[in-house]
């Protein structure tokens, strides 16, 4: 047999033959996986869907397999975070805020509660004293140096200068300040006058009597001496001495009073006064007079010898100072203290709830024992016609028995409210007015302190 031979071309397709009848079904398959996206499903979710003809087996394997395809989208989504994003449900914007529920019941009344702890007990008449004294010093003690009329002569030149003249106005004024109140009356036995002369050239002279009936206080005085105004002239000392004695002490000094002076000068006097004079006030033995010389000047033997001719040459009357700054000094203030009031006399207030010794808290005094209320347990009475007939009672020894009522009122015009409290308001006025009046001598100037 000889070799194959080549292979033939391809034959025709042929005509599409018809479509077979289907077959049997085939056996039941495993059950399916549900489907899982990245967010996790309910778990009774997913056992709804489970053909409740499962065995229990069929359902472990069916979670083994939904755990095993979380595991594999969790690769998925670290392997491409863009797609995984895709496949997250996204949980949407919040929504706006309700309106308020309605107002619930009122609940039942809570028990009382416990009482609290006892406070502290009340200020007493004798704490508010004490505090009184503490803080405003109106109940300290008083010095008095009998009947002392007090002149003093200041320099008014053109060398003093107005700064160093304000120097000399307040000397004078802190000076009188140490030596407690003025006597009102220019005709009193008792208590302290002042007068004042400042001086410049001839006849150039201004002064404030011991006699004026308008110095009738402490402030009146002050007020006076502030009004004084530099003269800006020469310097004529011996005439100024002359015109104190023959205007302020001659004819205005009271009988039983010591008299006095006291010179200030910052220089040698003017050439065409008379130096005579410069000895005319020691002339009468009954005033003394001390000399306060400032400047450098004074170190001269001449012109220290000037000083002790005004003042009489007696050991300890001339007092000398570079500045006149060094007038207000304390030091220097406490000196002439003592030259002025030498002896002086220590008195007290009459006050209740004194410390070391006296009246004690449970003492009464003789003052406001009749001035209680009848049934009150304390010292003074509390209502506001019992404080008003106390104030209305008052006389000039009851000085502390009037402290106590100022701050009696005080202390109620705060607590109390509406009419009350005006009237309380006003009881403290009339009661401060009464403390504070002796001191600024008119009462209605009183109120200025306030």
């Amino acid at each position: 047999m000889g070799p194959d031979g080549m292979r033939g071309l391809a034959g025709e397709s042929g005509i599409k033959g018809a479509k077979g009848d289907n077959g049997l079904p085939g056996p039941r398959g495993p059950a399916g996986v549900p489907k899982v996206t990245l967010v996790m499903l309910d778990q009774e979710e997913n056992l709804e869907h489970l053909d409740q003809r499962e065995t229990s087996e069929d359902l472990a394997l069916a979670i083994l397999d939904q755990e095993d395809h979380l595991v594999k989208e969790e690769r998925k989504a670290i392997a491409d975070p863009v797609a995984a994003e895709e496949t997250v449900v996204k949980r949407g914007e919040p929504g706006s805020q309700g309106e308020p529920g309605l107002r619930g019941p009122r609940g039942d009344q809570g028990r009382d509660g416990d009482p609290g702890h006892e406070g502290d007990p009340g200020l007493t008449e004798c704490d508010v004293m004490n505090y009184i004294r503490e803080t405003c010093g109106c109940c300290d003690c008083e010095k008095r140096c009998g009947a002392l009329d007090i002149v003093f002569v200041i320099d008014s030149s053109e060398s003093v200068g107005l700064t160093n003249f304000t120097l000399e106005k307040n000397f004078v004024i802190n000076t009188i300040n140490r030596l407690g109140s003025l006597s009102k009356d220019p005709q009193s036995d008792t208590g302290t006058r002042v007068g004042v002369v400042q001086y410049s050239h001839s006849g150039t002279f201004q002064a404030i009597r011991l006699d004026d009936p308008k110095i009738d206080s402490l402030a009146a005085f002050k007020d006076a001496v502030k009004r004084l105004e530099w003269i800006a002239g020469g310097t004529w000392t011996p005439s100024a001495l002359k015109y104190a004695y023959d205007n302020l002490i001659r004819d205005s000094r009271r009988a039983k009073a010591n008299v006095t002076v006291v010179v200030i000068t910052d220089g040698r006097f003017d050439p065409r006064d008379d130096d005579t004079l410069l000895t005319y006030l020691c002339s009468d033995p009954s005033v003394d007079v001390s000399a306060i010389g400032i400047g450098d000047m004074f170190d001269q033997i001449e012109e220290n010898e000037s000083l002790k001719s005004i003042a009489c040459q007696k050991d300890g009357r001339v007092l000398g100072m570079r500045r006149f700054a060094d007038l207000v000094a304390e030091e220097f203030i406490d000196k002439i203290e003592t030259v002025l009031c030498p002896e002086p006399i220590i008195v007290c207030p009459d006050l209740p709830c004194k410390s070391g010794g006296g009246i004690t808290e449970r003492q009464v005094p003789p003052p406001w024992k009749p001035l209680a209320e009848e049934g009150s347990p304390s010292l003074v009475p509390t209502s506001l016609e019992g404080v008003a007939n106390l104030l209305s009672g008052l006389s000039e020894q009851q000085y502390g028995v009037g402290v106590a009522t100022m701050a009696y009122t005080a202390q109620r015009a705060k607590l109390a409210q509406g009419e009350d409290r005006q009237q309380w308001t006003q009881l403290f006025i009339d009661s401060f007015k009464y403390v504070y009046g002796d001191i600024m001598g008119d009462p209605e100037k009183a109120l200025g302190l306030c």
